[in-house]
């Protein structure tokens, strides 16, 4: 019992999920398009220089890590830990490979 449920934590389960995680995460897939949508240039600005953003006004809370916490932790159970892991780092160091102004690279 214990090897399956390990198993469903490191590579995920979709027939495990409920209908109400479903609709969690269709809210939470909306709250993070529009947090995007409307805080692009604060994004940008943060992630490019946080010192930066503090100076022209910009506040740096913890918006960013707090919307990608909850997205992992709602999407372990699908897709698991480590191909999370993997979606959460890969694309980033390919685009740093290829990206050479911090527009293109978003």
């Amino acid at each position: 019992m214990l090897v399956g449920d390990l198993f469903s934590l490191l590579f995920g389960s979709i027939l495990t999920v409920t209908i109400d995680e479903i609709y969690t995460s269709l809210i939470l897939t909306l709250a993070t398009l529009f947090f995007i949508t409307n805080y692009y240039k604060e994004i940008l600005s943060i992630t490019f220089d946080e010192d930066f953003a503090k100076v022209t006004g910009i506040n740096t809370n913890n918006m960013i890590s707090i919307m990608t916490a909850i997205t992992v932790v709602l999407t372990m159970k699908i897709v698991g830990i480590l191909p999370i892991s993997a979606l959460l780092i890969f694309p980033a160091l390919i685009a740093f490979q290829f990206a050479r102004v911090l527009r293109v690279l978003l």
